[in-house]
């Protein structure tokens, strides 16, 4: 029988602790102990099969591949607790790195029998071993970031993320013909406590929806004759959602369409109509009560309560189940509705522009990426005007918008993120032939220095004014970027400079060269180089999108990437962002000015192979990239 120390060592190792003690008995008593000195190859790159599970008792490993005589990678290192040889012996493979020891090591060796018999009996361990992200591995991660470092109460949770809106619907479907008055109409709805019905034409079909705030708006305040056919005051075409669609789907419909009632369809029929208050009922329309008390503000001081409620949101999302593209979809949404009110307060006050023009969203505002603090870097662009038409009023019309809307924002803004590239400055707010040689220029000449900024600015989107000025800029680069190989070039090796860290061991992050640090900046490791290969993809490869993981989802679409690789890619950077999400949200709660890093010895033991899992993910677009565009 083996020592009582390794029963307890082996209780306390991921993911064996997930194992009844009991039921680990059998296991671990068929356990050996083997020593290695300091320098011992364990495992040689293409060697022999693996026949023994290895689990790191006392000591350190280093793993690493070796391309020349001359030179290493190091892939991974690991101390106390890690485990090598699982992944070779379940795919049937023989090591495709060295393993050395780098202290006196002991290790515990499970038989590949004893080890397959072992998962046979618990078969969710299975995926612990692997590299591959899979779903239910995804979820675990998921739910032990959330109960790590967010406190949820069960009494306010409510996953919307998986409930169907047919779940919520709470009448009976109820419809009226279009002929019928809107008097009698109102009486129908007042008589059974309806919010909404649909209005049906001669022929039986679905054709409007008529609301209470329709009468109250379209009826009573205008003092509309109550005869009139309700068909005056329906709104046409009536916005749908599946059934099957999940509640978070209708939320940011509402939102996006910016509309209160959807209508609810099985198949070919419409069963039922779902609102935003019956969303609120389940505690998830948080989002949809800011947006309504934004749309009601007159004054651009008071807009600050978007900034001031957004963190509770945040959280509230995080509790119910949101995942970082639920979270910067929904918040993008949010944001754009908070800068258009914004802009339409600045333009009450100084009036209609007498040029047509487009602010335009940079860098994470425009791929709609932002999150608990949103970046607002932004510009402007408009229309060529004929040289003997006077620029003197519209150059003054503009300076004066973009100051007006960068001091409203700054007023209400009391978050860390600040524009870096903003319209107030005159570089910014140009013409739209400007935008297009100083585009054409970034791709056919780049200049190293600029590529930052460069990079913020292709992600641009119109988000105001007149947006086919937006839609042109990017139609005129889209042909140029084809040809630009020095740019691509340029990009690529951009994305090889801050590429995330190989491992960790004990409290640090290693690099590939062996070097260490106690935290991560988890923006610029794990983050941005996720952001940056999907971009240097979508550029390479004609793709107009700007969100990363659109450009990602678009890439599988056309055959450039594996479902399976783009699966792999989108679900390591969405973690990393959830990561840096939860974190932030951390230390702003904790009273914290919130930043990018993270501690490696705050990160849980899951967290930690979550992490590992990503990093190997990026070992693989690191390959990818070096033979696509490094000669």
């Amino acid at each position: 029988m083996a020592p009582k120390v390794i029963y307890q060592f082996v209780g306390e190792t991921l993911p064996f602790n997930r194992v009844r003690t009991e039921e680990l008995y059998d296991f671990v008593d068929a356990l050996q102990v083997e020593y290695f000195p300091k320098g011992s190859i364990i495992f040689r790159q293409d060697g022999q099969p693996v026949d023994h599970l290895h689990i790191i008792q006392r000591g350190a490993v280093k793993v690493f591949v070796r391309t020349d005589e001359d030179h290493i990678t190091i892939r991974d290192l690991g101390g106390e607790g890690a485990i090598f040889g699982a992944e070779w012996i379940l795919r049937n493979s023989p090591p495709d790195v060295y393993v050395e020891a780098v202290e006196d090591t002991f290790c515990l060796l499970a038989h590949k029998q004893v080890f397959i018999e072992f998962l046979q009996q618990h078969p969710g361990l299975r995926k612990h071993f692997l590299h591959d992200l899979t779903e239910d591995k995804m979820t675990e991660a998921y739910a032990k970031l959330r109960s790590d470092r967010i406190t949820v109460s069960e009494s306010r949770r409510f996953d919307y993320f998986s409930t169907r809106v047919a779940q919520i619907i709470r009448k009976s479907l109820v419809t009226v013909g279009r002929s019928l008055s809107v008097l009698e109409v109102g009486q129908l709805m007042a008589r059974q406590g309806l919010g909404s019905v649909l209005v049906r034409d001669d022929l039986g079909a679905i054709v409007g929806i008529v609301t209470k705030k329709d009468l109250r708006a379209k009826v009573v305040a205008p003092r509309l004759d109550y005869n009139s056919p309700v068909d005056q005051i329906m709104s046409s075409p009536v916005k749908i959602i599946p059934a099957q669609a999940v509640c978070f789907e209708a939320m940011v419909k509402m939102i996006r369409e910016q509309i209160t009632h959807l209508a609810v369809q099985h198949g070919s029929e419409i069963v039922g109509i779902v609102s935003a208050h019956d969303i609120m009922v389940n505690q998830v329309a948080a989002p949809v009560v800011l947006l309504r008390d934004i749309t009601t503000q007159n004054k651009t001081d008071d807009l600050s309560l978007f900034h001031q409620r957004l963190p509770s949101i945040v959280r509230r999302l995080l509790e119910q189940g949101a995942r970082a593209s639920h979270i910067q979809t929904l918040v993008a949404l949010m944001n754009d509705r908070f800068m258009l009110k914004l802009i339409n307060l600045v333009q009450q006050k100084i009036g209609k522009s007498p040029v047509n023009f487009a602010r335009l969203l940079f860098g994470e505002s425009g791929r709609r990426e932002m999150s608990l603090f949103p970046s607002y870097d932004n510009g402007i662009v408009y229309e060529d005007l004929s040289e003997n038409l006077s620029d003197s009023n519209h150059l003054t019309y503009l300076e004066a918008f973009a100051r007006s809307v960068a001091d409203a924002f700054q007023s209400c803004c009391s978050g860390p993120s600040r524009p870096r590239i903003c319209a107030s400055n005159p570089r910014w707010r140009q013409p739209l032939s400007f935008w297009k040689q100083y585009l054409r220029e970034s791709v056919i000449n780049p200049i190293p220095p600029d590529l930052p900024v460069t990079k913020q600015i292709f992600d641009f989107r119109p988000l105001y004014g007149r947006l086919q000025l937006g839609d042109d800029l990017r139609s005129s680069i889209s042909g140029e970027i084809t040809h630009a190989a020095s740019f691509r070039k340029m990009l690529a090796r951009d994305f090889l400079k801050h590429t995330a860290p190989v491992s960790f061991f004990r409290d640090s992050a290693v690099e590939s060269d062996g070097s260490s640090a106690p935290s991560i900046d988890l923006q610029t490791r794990l983050i941005d180089p996720y952001v940056n290969f999907a971009r240097l993809m979508a550029i390479s490869y004609g793709i107009n999108q700007t969100n990363t993981l659109d450009r990602l989802r678009e890439l599988s679409e056309r055959g450039i990437f594996s479902f399976s690789t783009i699966h792999d890619i989108s679900a390591a950077y969405e973690f990393n962002v959830q990561l840096g999400i939860v974190n932030q949200l951390k230390q702003f709660e904790a009273g914290a000015t919130p930043d990018c890093f993270v501690a490696v010895s705050d990160l849980s033991n899951l967290e930690r192979l979550m992490l590992k899992d990503t990093f190997s993910v990026m070992n693989k677009i690191v390959d990818v990239v070096k033979n696509r565009f490094i000669d």
